[in-house]
């Protein structure tokens, strides 16, 4: 959900309505936010933030910081890069071809025993 309260904390009145609607009044929800505590709290002063509890009696906020676009990006070219070498490796170890003789092997043997 994004009410975006703002720092005069503002209500999303269709955002409460759809919460409200994943859970009956007796169970409790969970929203989880993807910034620390700090983060939240500083996208308050433009224009975001995060729910208030009065206005969210039902729900619970569990903040747990999550990297985001660049950082998060960079990783995924260096796994990339790491697979790629170890895949590399992996095709010059001849290893697969090894394994494939002996399944083909295993193959044959079932087809004379049966």
């Amino acid at each position: 959900s994004q009410p975006l309260t703002g720092a005069n904390k503002k209500r999303c009145k269709e955002d409460e309505l759809l919460l409200q609607a994943v859970i009956d009044g007796t169970e409790l929800g969970y929203v989880i936010d993807l910034r620390s505590a700090q983060q939240a709290q500083q996208a308050r002063m433009t224009g975001g933030g995060f729910e208030s509890k009065s206005c969210y009696s039902h729900w619970k906020r569990i903040h747990r910081h999550h990297e985001r676009g660049k950082v998060v990006q960079e990783s995924l070219i260096k796994l990339v890069e790491a697979v790629d070498r170890w895949l590399s490796k992996l095709e010059n170890s001849k290893w697969l071809s090894h394994v494939h003789s002996a399944l083909s092997t295993a193959g044959l043997v079932v087809e004379c025993v049966e």
